[in-house]
């Protein structure tokens, strides 16, 4: 990056490309390594017609099409590059009452849809159209989510303070209904950050406030400092 030791510069996301290229979204733009150097992306004859800056990305995806995903922390919403247009998704993530939705992490599906978790919930684009698909269930302020190996969608989540009574906890989508866990479950903590499947089909929870929930399709097993 930038060869000024003065200036501190936050890493908010990561991504490896089939290339091999790591590219990394910071408070001052995004950046690539080719295993040489790094590069200020938008340097590299991007053609940009909506003026995106890409600063401040919290997450990066690239789908099975070869199109890189940009999830903003502040104003940008979602963005795509398909290998030569940099571009916003219009219409794009609502916005809320500070003008902004953060965009924490994305994910490509079986289909190929992809899909975004916002603090408005979570949104599936196929393509076409851009839907808010879990609202209805009453999904908010996603932070993670993962498509295990049955194919069902996790979702982490936390409203409020990231208090111990307050709601959130996590929801399991089947492509028919939603489940949710919370404490009353035996979930550790209900403000959960994120989610990961292991080898053995158990999906483990990291919340807050060091703890650690672990999953294996009947009971929940807590661990913590």
């Amino acid at each position: 990056m930038d060869d000024n030791t003065s200036k501190k510069t936050a890493v908010f996301s990561m991504l490896q490309t089939k290339s091999g290229e790591l590219w990394f979204g910071t408070t001052e733009g995004m950046y690539c390594y080719n295993g040489i150097s790094f590069y200020r992306f938008l340097n590299n004859n991007i053609i940009n017609r909506d003026s995106i800056q890409l600063k401040t990305i919290e997450a990066i995806l690239e789908d099975r099409n070869g199109n890189i995903w940009f999830g903003s922390y502040t104003g940008e919403g979602i963005c795509r590059f398909d290998g030569k247009y940099l571009t916003r998704l219009e219409p794009n993530v609502k916005n809320l009452k500070f003008d902004y939705v953060r965009v924490m992490c994305i994910i490509e599906d079986k289909n190929g849809d992809i899909l975004f978790v916002t603090g408005d919930g979570a949104y599936r684009y196929n393509g076409i159209t851009l839907t808010n698909f879990a609202k209805e269930a009453g999904v908010h302020w996603v932070y993670n989510i993962i498509a295990n190996k049955k194919g069902n969608l996790w979702f982490a989540t936390e409203m409020g303070g990231g208090q111990m009574g307050e709601d959130g906890g996590v929801w399991c989508y089947d492509g028919k209904s939603y489940k949710h866990y919370t404490t009353n479950e035996g979930l550790i903590h209900n403000g959960v950050f994120c989610i990961v499947e292991d080898n053995y089909g158990n999906i483990w929870f990291g919340t807050r406030n060091t703890r650690l929930s672990r999953y294996d399709g009947n009971t929940f097993t807590s661990f913590s400092e």
